[in-house]
Parts: structure tokens; C-alpha cells; sequence
């Protein structure tokens, strides 16, 4: 996306940057795109590994299961994502770490109908891509709240003293203002920016949104072995990785368990029909 980044000369002789999200030239080297080259090379393995996650789905007992899924609440589209039912012919257990099996995994039976989404990471870069513009708009946002905190500490409370809530605390210091009802446009632009990154930070990025909504169950990252470590997982994934000599899936760091809504579920299973509908059509109608 193509983003803006402004600075602008503001009332009260205050430069005050207003960033929505990012310029292309300030993109660190970690989130640049990749080469052709690399894209091609990317493009083939991410398509292997989405048809080893819908082998995995499969073979985990989902009854179904498609790739390219949107989420239940979000333009955002899982790699893979698979449903299953409450009820099973046979008990199986959580996945342990460690555990390894031939292109396949175990979910746990739960009372309820579950839902499992699974993305497919090929390398570093591809990951990173994420996670770098995660700390690159939280970067961006704690510096518009220092300039904020400045100006409401150098002009505000001196040019304007009477959004102080006078009379609601003993002591004056630590009566509450109210800093939204500013006049300054500075101060208006400054919160409608931060207002903005905060809510992208909250919801536009797509792993962390997943984890936060609870979109499924279980969240999974798939990648080549070695590839990530455990540690760099995002809040709420677990991480599978494939062993391109053998063939074979280990659990890297086990699933946790999610509560989504059943709306959600209902969502999701609506979702992979859908993209399980297209999929077929398309394989006929090429």
C-alpha cells in the first residue's frame, strides 16, 4: 500500500508530524518486496505448502476443508482453514510438541463444532514482511503520542485552562481535562492520526487480529523447518514444520486453544464452502 507521511507547520509554531501509514522509502530492508526471482520462487513453495495444509486438514479429521478462506470478520483470507464436527467415530489428542507423523497432525475432539486456519510462511522475509510492518506502525504511533503529550504539556494546558474538569477531585493537580474538546488544529489532527494507527495496529494486522478476535480455534503457522523459531511466534499461534527430505510435519510449538464465537464458526464453515465451491468450478471450468 502506498501510504502518506506529512509533516505540516501547525498553530503555536508546532511542527507536528501527521502520519496515516507509511511512505514507500521508509520501509526497512526486511519489508521491502522480494525480486521476481524470489516472488517465483515463493509463489511455487507457498502453493506446495497450501496443499500440505489441506492435507494436514484432512487428515486431522476436518470435514471441511478449503485454501484460500476469508476470515469471518476480516477483508484478510487464511491459506487454509478447515471445520470439524462435534461428533467423531474416534477420541483424538492435542498435538504435543516434539510430536512428528508422517504429513499429518492430531486435534482434540471438543463438545462443539471447531474450526482450525492455518498460514503458510516459506521463509524469513515472507514472515517478517508481517511483523515488521506490525513494529513500524507501532513505532510511528508512539511517536505522534510524545508529540501529543508535548503539546498538550506546552500549549494546551497554558492556552487553554478551561478544559480542566475544575471541581471533581480534592486536589486541582489531579482533576481530569478534557483534551478531546481542544480547539487547536494541531491537536485535532494529532488525535484523528493517532485514532487511525491505533485502530490499524488493533485490527489490519492479520496475525495479531486473528489471535486477538479468536477468528478459529486453533491458529497455525506453517513453514519449512527451520525456518522460524518458537519464540518469534505471534500471541496465540502455534507453529508446524515441514520437513521437505522427509515429507513429514512436527509439531514446533503446540496449538493454544481459542473461543471463537459460534457466529464466527458459523462464519468460517460458510467461508470454506464457498472457497471449496470456487475451487471445484474452477478445476472444471479452467
Amino acid at each position: 500500500m502506498e501510504d502518506v507521511f506529512g509533516s505540516c507547520v501547525l498553530e503555536c509554531g508546532v511542527e507536528v508530524a501527521v502520519a496515516t501509514f507509511f511512505p514507500a522509502a521508509a520501509r526497512s530492508p526486511s519489508c521491502q518486496e522480494p525480486t521476481a526471482v524470489q516472488s517465483n520462487i515463493e509463489s511455487v513453495l507457498h502453493s506446495s505448502l497450501k496443499g500440505v495444509a489441506l492435507g494436514l486438514l484432512r487428515r486431522a479429521g476436518c470435514c471441511a476443508y478449503a485454501a484460500e478462506v476469508r476470515c469471518p470478520i476480516a477483508r484478510y483470507r487464511a491459506d487454509a482453514a478447515g471445520y470439524l464436527d462435534a461428533a467423531s467415530k474416534r477420541n483424538r489428542t492435542a498435538a504435543g510438541g516434539g510430536t512428528e507423523q508422517p504429513m499429518g497432525f492430531v486435534l482434540p475432539r471438543l463438545p462443539l463444532a471447531s474450526t482450525v486456519i492455518i498460514e503458510v510462511k516459506v521463509s524469513r522475509a515472507d514472515y517478517q514482511r508481517d511483523a515488521a510492518h506490525a513494529a513500524m506502525v507501532a513505532a510511528k504511533l508512539a511517536a505522534l503520542q510524545d508529540r501529543h503529550a508535548h503539546l498538550v504539556r506546552e500549549f494546551i494546558t497554558p492556552l487553554e485552562p478551561h478544559l480542566r474538569r475544575s471541581s471533581t477531585m480534592l486536589f486541582a493537580e489531579l482533576e481530569p481535562w478534557d483534551y478531546d474538546a481542544s480547539t487547536l488544529n494541531s491537536s485535532k489532527l494529532l488525535g484523528a492520526a493517532i485514532a487511525t494507527l491505533t485502530r490499524h495496529c488493533r485490527e489490519h494486522t492479520k496475525l495479531a487480529m486473528a489471535s486477538r478476535y479468536h477468528l478459529a480455534n486453533w491458529l497455525l503457522i506453517l513453514s519449512p523447518k527451520g525456518v522460524l523459531s518458537p519464540s518469534e511466534l505471534p500471541m496465540g499461534w502455534g507453529l508446524l514444520e515441514f520437513d521437505q527430505a522427509t515429507g513429514s510435519v512436527s509439531v514446533a510449538a503446540p496449538a493454544v486453544l481459542h473461543a471463537p464465537p459460534p457466529r464466527f464458526t458459523q462464519r468460517l464453515l460458510r467461508n470454506i464452502a464457498s472457497s471449496a465451491s470456487r475451487a471445484a468450478a474452477t478445476e472444471r471450468n479452467p
